[in-house]
């Protein structure tokens, strides 16, 4: 993750779950806009830390406004450009939605 600027801006303990609530912001480093390759490989780094899938959601701020890329629910496939959300549009408009200014990691 050397690429990254990775900053934990949020932990809490969820009471009913007994569970904490992680909340990352990550940007790239140079000013770089993150691609969605680049997600694929951080969300595969969390991944190899033992964190199960289904405890992940993924949001990104892109050009237009926040789009989630994972949400917490989905099973661990990461599969961003099958989501019924980017069928149709054009790859102009999935180019757009492909790169973001920074992304939230929020591990539940």
């Amino acid at each position: 993750m050397s690429n990254y600027n990775i900053q934990l801006v949020k932990q809490k303990l969820i009471k009913s779950s007994k569970e904490k609530r992680s909340q990352f912001n990550i940007t790239k480093k140079g000013n770089k806009m993150i691609e969605i390759s680049d997600v694929e490989i951080i969300y595969n780094q969390f991944l190899e830390r033992g964190i199960d899938a289904k405890r992940i959601g993924i949001i990104g701020l892109n050009g237009e406004r926040l789009t989630t890329i994972k949400s917490p629910t989905t099973n661990d496939l990461f599969n961003y450009f099958d989501d019924d959300y980017l069928d149709g549009k054009s790859s102009e408009v999935k180019e757009k939605l492909s790169e973001f200014f920074h992304i939230q990691f929020i591990i539940y």
